[in-house]
């Protein structure tokens, strides 16, 4: 799933985004580091991946493993997580969203890529500074 996290910021051009920077006047920097002499600079948030578990999804599953595991005596599987709450759902889910999310920290297993969309125009002021449009 992707999250876009408004604390950060990146500039865009074209199909091309730039490093992720905690404000926008480091990301409108490092633009004109790049790109000598511009009077316009396209800002936006990423949109980082966020690995998530559909807790649905496992319980399913589960019904389904346990049926073929009694393969031969299928009615003993019968209701088997069929009367789990939604507020149950959704606590499992939580859980098991931030055991993965933790997992993949410390193994470096989070993927660094991320978009940026929409932006928004930022302007040369004769100052010399930039401003939102």
């Amino acid at each position: 799933m992707l999250k876009e996290d408004k604390r950060l910021w990146c500039w865009v051009e074209d199909e091309q985004a730039g490093a992720i920077f905690d404000n926008p006047q480091d990301a409108i920097q490092e633009y004109l580091d790049i790109n000598h002499d511009r009077d316009v600079v396209n800002l936006g948030h990423p949109q980082l991946y966020v690995a998530t578990i559909d807790a649905l999804d496992i319980i399913e599953q589960n019904q389904q493993n346990a049926y073929d595991e009694f393969e031969m005596c299928e009615g003993l599987t019968y209701g088997y997580l069929g009367e789990v709450t939604d507020d149950h759902i959704d606590e499992l889910e939580k859980e098991l969203n931030a055991v993965l999310q933790k997992w993949e920290k410390k193994h470096g297993y989070e993927l660094t890529a991320y978009m940026v969309t929409p932006t928004e125009k930022y302007i040369r002021k004769e100052d010399g500074t930039f401003e939102r449009k």
